[in-house]
């Protein structure tokens, strides 16, 4: 049985770096380990499931979760805007991150971001990194140009989404682009225990 070698409640974000045209600094919450290739499961990490669920199909907002987030407070609120990667339709979006997304720039008392990012609706095109996500998104750039921009996202799999957006950001004149996940994906292959014989 696959074990959390953590508590929910006392979980800090866990700083990790994305490589993308820059090297950027990034954030999760909790390891996600996906159904499909982990079944025999601890009640720890059967609870992360249904949060992020319900965070993706708006019922729970995860306001008390991301308040862990850690914020530089020596730089100036007003340099900072909240944004997030938009699910693959306009709905989807709107349901998971629009209510999420005025609470939690109020709470940090930045900038709300909700609207940089359109999305055209599109099929989704989960774990295929050959696919150009920026086909589907068009970007306000006057709203993130000097910027530092935090860019929420519900999962951090392989990163080629934010990667994409990231490097569109700072290519239309963001200062910074700082990624903030709820979970990350545990890759099964890493998981795997090989008996040498």
């Amino acid at each position: 049985m696959k074990e959390l070698k953590y508590t929910i409640e006392s979980r800090e974000f866990q700083k990790i770096t994305i490589d993308g045209e820059t090297t950027y600094e990034a954030y999760y919450l909790h390891d996600y380990y996906p159904v499909k290739h982990f079944s025999d499961v601890c009640k720890n990490i059967k609870n992360v499931r249904v949060r992020l669920y319900d965070f993706k199909d708006g019922r729970r907002t995860m306001m008390d979760d991301f308040k862990k987030f850690p914020l530089d407070e020596t730089l100036e609120k007003s340099e900072y805007i909240l944004v997030n990667i938009p699910a693959s339709t306009k709905v989807k979006t709107q349901i998971r991150f629009r209510k999420f997304m005025t609470e939690y720039s109020s709470f940090l008392d930045i900038d709300n971001g909700y609207d940089v990012i359109d999305v055209t609706d599109h099929e989704e095109v989960k774990g295929d990194t050959s696919i150009n996500r920026l086909q589907y998104f068009e970007i306000n750039k006057k709203r993130i140009r000097n910027k530092r921009v935090i860019l929420i996202d519900d999962v951090k799999t392989t990163g080629t989404t934010f990667r994409q957006v990231a490097d569109e950001l700072m290519m239309l004149g963001a200062l910074e682009v700082i990624g903030c996940f709820y979970c990350q994906t545990i890759d099964y292959r890493d998981e795997i225990d090989f008996e040498l014989l």
